[in-house]
């Protein structure tokens, strides 16, 4: 995808194109300039319109939009925006506020509020939902149900909403609602394909690497349609071309003469424009797009009296301008110790029973969070050295697994007479932030779990292309 900073990540097929620069005021040109403009047809007499998009690196690229249905479209399903936006009487038309929110970010913490809309039928509801359901099945990502009661935390979001064609905007946009069109007409691997716009991906095709895994057949494509089959030449890949992406174009499409259009140069067994499955390449695009780093440390007291109560603290850590999502912290107990209690404003922790580990959750740890958590448990009744091992994990990708795992050890003493003065007061040193409270933003009580509300984040995406 193109557009804005020069780094992005759209995934094997991840081709990031970043996220354009904003451009107040943008001369472009329409088809059959000179006769509309003496004309004067008003804007929905054009069928196209080019439009110059700025890079962040200087670079500048040229889009073909279509007036489809009075909405701005590229490449057949990519919405830009109204298209009496772009779509102007005069010779020379200004594209007015064209901004970086075109080719949009990735969504802030990974989560994805969305709300359907009840003018859809049963049908195209059920293939929406089932298409959510795929995507947060790979667990890169949390698509979330955005309702009456958490509008308010949620003021950013998919709408899904009831029109004749199947079409998104690519990436996060911060204005509130951001449409996906959909209905009856759209399949559950159409609405897929959709929400991987929505995510930050782009069409595999249209990575700069294409021309050397598909031919692109343009004597057979329809004529005012071969610029939806340019290459984003300032787009970044990652990973390997996926002819399986159900982000690439099918071989026949916008075909004039029913002859392929796209062909493949390599031998493959991928159904090349499939719309059934997201493919592993689809999946480790998200995945790299929405990667973060966590790390655990926990903090025993170096001596506690056996057969009572002692406090395990642990401190957690997102090192990652990405918010991670579904995050768990287990921790492994001796044998007979208990779970009295817990402390802490956005986790939640479970013990199955005594001796059994002790599994804390929360729903997001947010992009340069800092959280804590504080357990009560009962110690076992011998004396001699007790260990307690956490293990930090989640749904989001964690590009640093090394600092995942933390082992604390206590030794236990049979009176607090025995256990040093020193240490009375304090367990061992505690990170820095410790003394204050989670930093990420968060809502709920002083031992119950809270939602995290959904911050900013830059970057942008090509699915394999990185917009």
């Amino acid at each position: 995808m193109n557009i804005c900073i020069s780094s992005f990540s759209p995934r094997a097929a991840l081709a990031i194109s970043v996220i354009c620069t904003s451009v107040a005021s943008t001369t472009v040109f329409a088809e059959n300039d000179e006769s509309a403009q003496a004309a004067n047809q008003p804007f929905d007499s054009f069928s196209q319109v080019i439009v110059p998009m700025a890079f962040r690196n200087g670079e500048t690229h040229l889009r073909v939009l279509d007036n489809i249905n009075g909405v701005a479209i590229a490449e057949g399903d990519i919405i830009f925006g109204d298209a009496e936006q772009y779509f102007y009487h005069t010779k020379q038309r200004s594209v007015r506020g064209l901004s970086n929110y075109v080719y949009g970010t990735v969504w802030p913490n990974g989560v994805v509020p969305y709300r359907i809309s009840d003018q859809l039928s049963a049908s195209a509801v059920a293939k929406v939902n089932a298409a959510i359901e795929r995507w947060n099945d790979t667990g890169a990502i949390t698509l979330i149900e955005r309702t009456d009661a958490t509008a308010a935390a949620y003021p950013n979001y998919i709408d899904f909403i009831d029109a004749n064609q199947c079409a998104s905007w690519v990436g996060f946009q911060n204005t509130g609602a951001q449409s996906i069109y959909t209905g009856d007409k759209c399949s559950e691997g159409s609405m897929i394909h959709e929400i991987g716009h929505a995510l930050g991906l782009l069409h595999e095709h249209t990575r700069p690497d294409r021309d050397n895994y598909v031919q692109i057949n343009w004597d057979s494509i329809t004529t005012d349609k071969t610029h939806n089959f340019d290459i984003l030449t300032d787009a970044i890949t990652l990973g390997e071309y996926d002819y399986s992406s159900i982000m690439h174009y099918g071989t026949h499409f916008f075909s004039a003469d029913g002859r392929e259009t796209i062909t493949a140069l390599q031998n493959t067994d991928a159904k090349i424009g499939q719309r059934e499955f997201i493919s592993e390449g689809d999946e480790q695009s998200v995945i790299e797009l929405y990667q973060s780093d966590l790390s655990i440390v926990s903090a025993a007291p170096g001596s506690a009296v056996a057969a009572a109560d002692m406090q395990l603290d642990m401190f957690i850590t997102n090192n990652s301008d990405m918010g991670a999502n579904r995050v768990s912290l287990r921790t492994s107990v001796p044998e007979e110790s208990k779970l009295v209690s817990f402390s802490s404003s956005s986790w939640i922790c479970q013990q199955a029973g005594t001796g059994e580990d002790v599994v804390c959750q929360t729903s997001v740890l947010a992009k340069n969070a800092n959280s804590s958590v504080s357990m009560n448990l009962t110690t076992p009744a011998s004396t001699g050295q007790a260990s307690f091992t956490a293990t930090l994990d989640s749904s989001t990708f964690d590009t640093d697994q090394s600092n995942n795992t933390d082992r604390s050890n206590t030794t236990l003493v049979a009176t607090s007479n025995d256990v040093p003065t020193n240490e009375k007061a304090a367990a061992q040193p505690q990170p820095a932030f410790a003394a204050a409270t989670d930093q990420a933003a968060t809502s709920g009580g002083s031992s119950g779990g809270g939602a995290f509300g959904p911050l900013g984040l830059l970057l942008l995406i090509c699915r394999r292309k990185l917009v």
